[in-house]
């Protein structure tokens, strides 16, 4: 969806907004460089959480960092002199010094949206908000199976009640399908099997079904070591030196020589002989 969008700084705003779940005033608000690399190599947001008051660092997927990259192109590419902002005003901001603000962006959506007459699947007219995509990245993560202290950490919540929300979104869009799908079984006969949603036993069958799914998950992966290459430089193994490096020693050793038989055979000739 961001690359639809009419201009370059609004689809980079976006896509940070989807990729990151910032919400909107806080991307607005990113500086110029906000990317900073973990131990790893790992591009990371580092970004101030005004709901909490809190500075926080969130990995970035490789779809925001390179929007930001591409942003940051943009602006020096139309200010030489780099902007304080990584997203300032388009209008009447010669300095590039005042930011995107949160206003702007709601009302370019409405416009884009507007403009392609946007419509859900029954064919009604919809709008989606900017904060719609903070929440779309919660609910994402937890259909992936992202443990929810993490989504929690990622989103900037406060307490793990505000991202259990998430949790029970999931659960009761799960359950739904999942009675759905009980109702239309069918036995070996091709007759529909009884099944109430509303029974103490669908519950039972509920539970059953998540254990299964759990079961059947695969193990985890190790993690492996890095290979030498991808290391920084500082943790690379050092050059070993060669025997053959060693000043005392000839880099062109003189051939093994071969065993004279005879000589083998006379040693053994000599050996004495045991008494009878």
């Amino acid at each position: 969806m961001p690359r639809m969008l009419p201009d370059a700084t609004t689809r980079a705003l976006v896509t940070v907004i989807m990729e990151t779940s910032l919400r909107a005033n806080d991307a607005c608000s990113l500086p110029f460089n906000p990317i900073i690399d973990h131990s790893a190599r790992w591009p990371c947001l580092r970004y101030l959480n005004t709901k909490m008051a809190t500075e926080q660092l969130v990995p970035l997927s490789a779809a925001a960092a390179e929007a930001i990259r591409a942003q940051q192109r943009h602006l020096l590419h139309r200010w030489p002199v780099a902007s304080p902002v990584l997203f300032p005003a388009p209008r009447s901001n010669p300095d590039a010094i005042r930011p995107f603000s949160d206003a702007t962006l709601r009302r370019r959506l409405a416009r884009w949206q507007h403009s392609i007459d946007l419509r859900d699947d029954t064919g009604r007219p919809v709008r989606v908000t900017a904060h719609q995509f903070h929440h779309t990245f919660g609910t994402r993560l937890i259909n992936m199976g992202v443990p929810q202290h993490v989504i929690q950490r990622l989103l900037g919540h406060a307490s793990p009640q505000m991202t259990a929300r998430y949790a029970e979104l999931h659960d009761t869009t799960v359950r739904a399908a999942f009675d759905d799908c009980c109702q239309q079984r069918v036995d070996l006969a091709g007759e529909r099997i009884a099944y109430d949603p509303g029974a103490l036993t669908a519950q039972v069958e509920w539970t059953t079904h998540n254990m299964a799914r759990v079961q059947a998950r695969p193990a985890q992966r190790p993690l492996r070591t890095p290979t030498t290459t991808a290391l920084p430089p500082p943790q690379r193994l050092p050059h070993l030196p060669r025997l053959s490096d060693h000043p005392g020693v000839s880099r062109n050793p003189p051939p093994p020589t071969r065993r004279d038989p005879a000589a083998h055979r006379h040693r053994r000739s000599r050996r004495p002989v045991p008494a009878r």
